[in-house]
């Protein structure tokens, strides 16, 4: 769960108990609908606990893997006065969070996020796919000369650069900024990163930097899972305790199969902080003139918590199906990572996008209504048929 502490651990599904972490794995999209969801794609992280994947027929991950990993370039090659503020490490890619000089922690910008991700042979292929997607989606891009084997940049002279996408042997980097970066500054990234590529060997393994003395010993930490999960309900009588959507509120069942289910509303602004999904899904609405505070959410929840079923829905007025629908399923439920497949089936009586995560992790479903998005989490067919039958088939049904 996002920030401000909303997820309450004791009240995690069974089948959500052993998820992965909160920062999706990002994946470099072959196919995304707008240039906001280009962004938040390509950064959003994906289910850190996947079970490892073989990326080449005939081989194993380890090399290219292991480079991904290693490409991280160090602060003195980046821009004057630019340094790593968050790294990251998934299965088959790395992901790092750049502060400029400018960069307002408040509100995000100045801020460059990259991903280095091992697509072995396929890297042309994924970088020629993500190019054709967004020139489809009006996007200006322009070949990138001097930096990695092939690439293009996103946005205009006048405008200045937004994105950088690139390709250097069988890793692939995306750099993608969150305001107040120049051009200059982006390239100058985009160059120390491909630097960085070229440098990275498998098994340069890090050493952990003795502690200063007086400092505190790291603690330990449970990862939160990549889906958000039941907060603790607010207090009867308090602010908090009325719903931030009533749209949201009026439109998810509060009983699915005869038991009892709980919904809350929130936004954006409550609920995202300054993890790498969160990060990549407010870059996204940025793109889109968009503010947390426009994104409606809602938790659906087992009042007992007797129940393997689960339900997150998300609300952006003014903004068509198809772009929610492809940031939900593109970047919060990393619908293109590596060992994770999709396709369209009947449940319950409405046509869903099913998630498979494979067999160490529970399904999921998305079902898209107008300007909301609902997503069905339960390692169970039966009880995820019962929610979409629970849910309306209309905007307007009560």
């Amino acid at each position: 769960m996002p920030a401000r502490s909303r997820t309450h651990k004791e009240r995690r599904s069974r089948a959500v108990t052993e998820q992965p972490t909160d920062d999706p794995s990002t994946t470099e999209r072959s196919s995304v609908s707008l240039p906001v969801v280009l962004a938040a794609t390509a950064l959003v992280v994906a289910i850190v606990a996947l079970a490892w994947s073989v990326f080449f027929a005939g081989g194993g991950t380890s090399d290219c893997q292991a480079r991904a990993w290693d490409a991280v370039p160090g602060e003195r090659d980046l821009p004057n006065g630019w340094t790593v503020a968050t790294t990251s490490f998934f299965v088959g890619n790395t992901t790092v969070t750049l502060q400029g000089p400018a960069a307002d922690p408040e509100t995000g910008e100045g801020v460059i996020y990259a991903t280095v991700t091992c697509y072995g042979r396929d890297g042309h292929e994924a970088v020629a796919r993500s190019r054709a997607a967004d020139a489809a989606s009006g996007s200006v891009t322009e070949d990138l000369d001097d930096i990695g084997d092939e690439g293009y940049t996103l946005g205009e002279e006048s405008t200045g650069l937004s994105a950088v996408h690139f390709r250097r042997g069988d890793l692939v980097a995306y750099l993608v900024v969150a305001g107040s970066v120049t051009r200059e500054e982006l390239r100058a990234t985009a160059a120390a990163f491909d630097q960085a590529i070229i440098d990275a060997r498998a098994g340069d393994i890090p050493t952990i930097a003795p502690v200063a003395t007086g400092g505190a010993l790291p603690g330990s930490f449970e990862p939160e899972p990549s889906f958000l999960l039941p907060s603790e309900p607010p207090v009867e009588g308090t602010p908090e305790a009325s719903q931030a959507s009533s749209v949201l509120a009026a439109l998810l069942p509060t009983e699915i199969d005869g038991t009892r289910y709980i919904v809350d509303t929130f936004t954006g602004a409550d609920a995202f902080g300054n993890d790498a999904g969160s990060r990549a899904v407010v870059a996204g609405l940025r793109a889109l003139d968009k503010s947390p505070e426009d994104l409606e959410l809602a938790e659906v929840y087992d009042e007992n918590e007797a129940l393997d079923l689960y339900l997150f829905a998300f609300r952006l007025p003014g903004v068509d199906p198809e772009t929610l629908r492809s940031l939900v399923l593109d970047s919060w439920l990393i619908g293109g990572a590596e060992g994770v497949t999709t396709e369209q089936i009947e449940l319950g009586g409405k046509t869903v996008t099913h998630i498979d995560y494979g067999d160490d992790f529970p399904d999921a479903y998305l079902y898209s209504l107008g300007d909301v998005a609902v997503v069905i989490h339960s390692g169970s067919e039966d009880l995820a048929a019962a929610a979409a039958a629970a849910l309306p088939t209309s905007a307007g049904e009560p």
